[in-house]
This record gives C-alpha cells, sequence and structure tokens, in this order.
C-alpha cells in the first residue's frame, strides 16, 4: 500500500510564529520517530518547516524544477549518495527527501515507498558530534516505547558505535507488528563534518521483541 503524505504549511499569514528551529540533536530525534510513524502508517503529515523533496529524476525533475518543486535530483551530493545505499531505497521503490529544521548541524529523512516502507534518518554538519551522537541515543533510549536489544560502543578495534531497538505497534489485523530502529555513527574521531556522522535506519515488520544484553 502506498503511503499518503499530507503537507502541512504554517505561514505568518496564519498569525502563528514559527518556533526558531531545535539543535541537531533534537531534530534528529524528531526525525527518528517522523520515521517511526511514517513505516507503519498508511498516512503521515510532514511537519511545519520539514522541506520536501519530490522523488524525480531527468525530465521530470527538469519539470518540476521549472514550478520551483524541490526535488530529490536537487538534494546536496551527500545526501543523494546516502540515499543511493540506505536501507530504505534497498527496500523498493522510489525515495523521497525531507530536509528537517536544525541548528549546528544538518538532518535529513530519506522516505522510502517500497511494500516494507523503510524510513532513514541522516546527520552532518555538526562540529561536537560526540555529544549529538549521545544525546540521540539516550533520547530514544529514554522512550518507554522503545525497547533496547542491543547497544555497542566504540573503542580502539571498533570504530563504530552502534544501538539497535524495537517497538511494538500491533493492529488488529497486524498483532505481530513491530519496528527495528538501528542507529550507527562513527567514532567522533572519524565523524568529520562534510561526511555522514550519524544514520538511523527504521523499517516495520513482524519482529520478535526478545532484548539481548547490551554492552
Amino acid at each position: 500500500m502506498p503511503i499518503w503524505i499530507s503537507v502541512v504549511l504554517i505561514g505568518a499569514a496564519s498569525g502563528i510564529a514559527r518556533d526558531p528551529s531545535p539543535g541537531v540533536d533534537v531534530a534528529a530525534v524528531a526525525a527518528i520517530e517522523f520515521c517511526a510513524a511514517a513505516s507503519h502508517q498508511s498516512r503521515v503529515t510532514i511537519p511545519a518547516g520539514y522541506l520536501f523533496y519530490q522523488a524525480a529524476q531527468g525530465t521530470l525533475a527538469a519539470e518540476l524544477a521549472s514550478m520551483r518543486i524541490p526535488t530529490t535530483a536537487d538534494a546536496p551530493p551527500l545526501v543523494q549518495r546516502f540515499a543511493s545505499t540506505s536501507p530504505a531505497v534497498r527496500l523498493g521503490g522510489s525515495a523521497d527527501y525531507l530536509k528537517v529544521p536544525a541548528t549546528k548541524g544538518e538532518v535529513w529523512i530519506v522516505l522510502g515507498s517500497g511494500s516494507l516502507k523503510g524510513c532513514d534518518v541522516m546527520v552532518t554538519g555538526v562540529k561536537k558530534i560526540a555529544e549529538v551522537q549521545e544525546a540521540v541515543v539516550n533520547g530514544i533510549r529514554n522512550n518507554p516505547k522503545w525497547t533496547l536489544l542491543h547497544s555497542t560502543q566504540a573503542d580502539a578495534t571498533t570504530p563504530i558505535i552502534a544501538a539497535t531497538f524495537t517497538q511494538a505497534v500491533p493492529t488488529v489485523d497486524k498483532p505481530s507488528l513491530g519496528l527495528r530502529l538501528k542507529i550507527q555513527a562513527l567514532r567522533s574521531n572519524f565523524a568529520k563534518p562534510d561526511g555522514i556522522q550519524l544514520e538511523a535506519n527504521v523499517v516495520a515488520g513482524n519482529f520478535a521483541i526478545t532484548p539481548t544484553i547490551s554492552q
């Protein structure tokens, strides 16, 4: 079933002032929660301030550009490279992008359209990435909806920080439906601001919610 996206725009004409953009860690956690909803719901609403990039290449991208509609072809090369190998795209179908408002860094969402509706988040452009990495993992860990399955810390031989979570989202027709979230990040001395400094991948399916001992 394709996912339907509702776009909500709040501007000056509405009389509602926009909140200032949150810090990149808060924005990343919000993006992950958006992905959690998008991966299993048939309809999601894009929060005000998120910039939507429609999946398009070639002639279609040029036509949309002439109408000033942002497309995935307009996204920065780093985002396009991330999306080309992201789980959301590997699960099948095209993918739209969303740029999440954030300060002191950038947060992007890759929203897949395949049958499993994967959704991925990437963070880049952060100077003090170690603090952001810890804040994002803790932001998810402190949400009682998520169950930590496994986590690893970077060390001299393992340069990747990783944490895997699950969340049960049963429905009447899918009582075993759940979400799997994997957060990965390079050790801070490797995670440079011009590269992907943290990524999170969410997918829905029939997952067993059985935690293992975390490290």
